[in-house]
């Protein structure tokens, strides 16, 4: 039997006395296109967090490849450069993950964080500048530039290390439409060459075709459903009742 790429087994989180998250029993398997739904502050952040190794949980556990992510693994050099290198998180709001001085130094960190030769820090480079029509921007400072773009820098500032799961917080906030529609088309296609997708959104319409698969978490920070997306876009009445339309 195949390890799942994360496991989670009754796993929750808390900030101070506020609950983030309870109890979430969830599978994710490579390859997969999971969206996460809910109203806001039910959790879905804090999940992908947990995801990414940034807040462990409080309670229960949660496995990446098999290994335990807690604050004594990701201690661990070996583990948590894994992890890091094969898990990319996309923040809501893309200034929480922006600091460099140019959208070029922006793109290139992650590949010299990882030890990269110049040569393929560029290549890199001059990819997500193209895929991401980034190009003219590549010399201005992030803080200088409109939500829309700053959301597609953070992107490619992702994308450059090439990380197999992408994990992705309101991906399509801040974009216009045209921008909407290039983002989901680019998420088909790396979900096609193979990455495994996991993103919380409220853009139903977006997320319909793109996911496969549907969590939907409650005002009560549970889990209120597992199961084929296009089966919950056809409940009206628990979209109705789980805020989510």
């Amino acid at each position: 039997m195949n390890t799942p790429l994360f496991r989670l087994d009754r796993a929750g989180c808390r900030y101070g006395d506020h609950v983030a998250l309870r109890e979430v029993t969830l599978v994710v398997e490579p390859g997969e296109s999971l969206a996460l739904l809910g109203p806001n502050g039910c959790g879905k952040s804090t999940l992908l967090r947990m995801l990414a190794g940034l807040h462990p949980p409080d309670a229960g556990t949660c496995r990446f490849e098999g290994r335990e992510v807690n604050r004594e693994s990701l201690r661990e050099g070996a583990f948590a450069r894994r992890l890091h290198q094969r898990v990319g998180l996309l923040f809501q709001n893309p200034s929480d993950q922006l600091f460099c001085p140019s959208v070029e130094e922006e793109i290139l960190f992650g590949p010299l964080q990882l030890g990269l030769g110049e040569e393929e820090a560029r290549r890199r480079l001059e990819d997500c500048l193209e895929l991401l029509h980034l190009g003219p921007l590549r010399e201005r400072p992030p803080y200088a530039l409109s939500g829309g773009e700053r959301k597609r820098v953070a992107l490619g500032a992702v994308l450059s290390s090439n990380p197999s799961v992408l994990l992705l917080d309101e991906p399509f906030g801040e974009l216009d439409p045209r921008g909407r529609r290039a983002l989901r088309d680019l998420l088909v296609r790396l979900h096609a060459a193979g990455k495994t997708l996991v993103a919380a959104t409220h853009d139903l319409t977006l997320a319909e075709g793109l996911f496969h698969r549907g969590v939907v978490f409650r005002e009560d920070h549970r889990m209120g459903a597992d199961a084929p997306l296009e089966e919950i876009l056809r409940d009206r009445e628990r979209l109705e009742a789980w805020n989510l339309i």
